[in-house]
C-alpha cells in the first residue's frame, strides 16, 4: 500500500462528519424538493448513512480493493430496496461525494477516490442489484430450525430454550445443533432484518436468546478431553456482531483445544497480550462490517512485528471474508474460513504445517 492511499484513507475518516454534511448540502441543491420535505431525523439518518459510504470508501481504498467498495454498494444497494427507496437515490448520494471531492481533494487524491467512486456508480447503473445481497433465499431448510426461528421471531425464548434441550435429551450431537439450528437460523435473522422483514430489536432478541441458550450447554462443551492446543477467538475492535466466533471457539473446545473467548469489541493491544499470555498455538479473528478489515489488517500486521508472537497462526472469518474469497491473503491472515468446521480443520492443518 502506498503512502498517497494510506493518508488518503486516513483523511477521509477524519473527516467524514464535514464530508458527510457537505455532501448533504450537495444532494439538497440536486434534489432542492428535500430541503421542505427532509425532517431533522431524516437528514440525521442520511448523514449517518454518508457516513458509512465514507467510511468504506476509506476501506477500499486502504486496501486497495475496488471489489470492497462495490460489494458495499451492491449490499446497501439491496437494504434500500427492501424499505421501498430507489438505487437512483444511492447514485445520487455518489455523484454529490464526487462534487464535494472536487472541491477537498487535490488532483491525486480526487482521481484516486474517483476510481472508486465511479465503479460503484457504474455497477448501479448497469445492472440490477446483485442477487446474492439481496437476501432473496432463506438459510432455513430443515423443519425444527424453522420452529427454532418462529420461537425466537415471537419472543417466545421459554419454548426455545425447552426445544433444544428436548433434543439434546433425545441425544442430538451438539454440533449438529450448532450447524443445524444456531447458524442457520441466525443468518436466516440477519437476512429477514436486511429485507425489512423483522426490527433490529427482534434481531437483537434472537440473537441474545440463542447466547443465552448456548450459555447453558458449556457444562458439555466443556467436558470434552483436551489435546494440548491453545486457541484465542476474538472480535476486533468496534466489531460488535461475536455469536459467529463464539461458536467457532465452542466447535475449538469440543475438538480438545483449550479455548480463550475474548468477546467483542477487543482492543488490538489487549488481544496481543493476551494470545502472549496464553502461548496461543492460534488466533482466530471475526469481522462483520466492510469497514472493520482494515482493523483485522493491522492486528495482523503488529503481530507479525512482535517478537514473542509472530510466529502464531491466524485464520479470520465473517461478511467481508465470505464476500471476497482473496482478502484474507491480502491482509496477511494464514487462512479463512467460511464456518466452524472448515476452521478446525484449517486450524489443524496450519499447526501440522500443511
Amino acid at each position: 500500500m502506498t503512502q498517497v492511499k494510506q493518508r488518503l484513507s486516513e483523511d477521509l475518516l477524519d473527516q467524514k462528519r464535514f464530508l458527510a454534511e457537505s455532501i448533504m448540502n450537495e444532494i439538497y441543491k440536486a434534489k432542492s424538493s428535500l430541503v421542505s420535505s427532509y425532517r431533522k431525523e431524516m437528514e440525521a439518518k442520511c448523514i449517518q448513512d454518508l457516513k458509512y459510504h465514507i467510511e468504506n470508501l476509506s476501506e477500499a481504498i486502504y486496501l486497495e480493493s475496488q471489489d470492497l467498495f462495490i460489494k458495499y454498494i451492491n449490499w446497501t444497494s439491496s437494504v434500500l430496496e427492501s424499505r421501498d427507496i430507489p438505487k437512483t437515490q444511492l447514485i445520487i448520494g455518489l455523484e454529490c461525494m464526487k462534487t464535494v471531492f472536487e472541491k477537498e481533494l487535490d488532483s491525486k487524491n480526487l482521481d484516486l477516490a474517483s476510481l472508486y467512486i465511479d465503479k460503484g456508480i457504474e455497477v448501479l447503473k448497469l445492472k440490477d442489484v446483485d442477487k446474492s445481497e439481496m437476501g432473496h433465499y432463506s438459510y432455513i431448510k430443515d423443519p425444527i430450525a424453522k420452529e427454532y426461528l418462529e420461537y425466537l421471531l415471537n419472543a417466545e425464548r421459554h419454548k426455545a430454550n425447552s426445544l433444544i434441550l428436548n433434543l439434546i435429551s433425545e441425544g442430538k450431537p451438539i454440533k449438529e445443533i450448532f450447524l443445524e439450528i444456531f447458524q442457520p437460523v441466525q443468518y436466516e435473522i440477519g437476512r429477514l432484518w436486511q429485507i425489512n422483514k423483522i426490527s433490529v430489536a427482534q434481531e437483537h432478541y434472537g440473537t441474545a436468546c440463542t447466547q443465552s441458550i448456548i450459555s447453558r450447554l458449556y457444562p458439555r462443551i466443556l467436558s470434552t478431553e483436551k489435546i494440548g492446543n491453545v486457541m484465542v477467538a476474538t472480535c476486533i475492535s468496534n466489531e460488535l456482531h461475536e455469536l459467529g466466533i463464539r461458536m467457532v471457539a465452542d466447535f475449538f473446545e469440543m475438538a480438545g483445544w483449550d479455548t480463550y473467548y475474548l468477546g467483542a469489541n477487543t482492543p488490538i493491544e489487549s488481544i496481543i497480550e493476551y494470545v502472549v499470555l496464553k502461548k496461543a498455538d492460534l488466533l482466530a479473528i471475526s469481522a462483520t462490517l466492510m469497514s472493520h478489515v482494515s482493523r483485522v489488517e493491522r492486528l495482523i500486521r503488529k503481530i507479525r512485528d512482535s517478537e514473542e508472537v509472530k510466529n502464531v497462526k491466524i485464520i479470520v472469518g465473517g461478511y467481508p471474508f465470505n464476500r471476497i474469497p482473496e482478502l484474507w491473503k491480502k491482509i496477511g491472515a494464514d487462512g479463512f474460513a467460511t464456518n466452524a468446521i472448515e476452521a478446525i480443520e484449517m486450524g489443524n492443518s496450519l499447526l501440522l504445517g500443511e
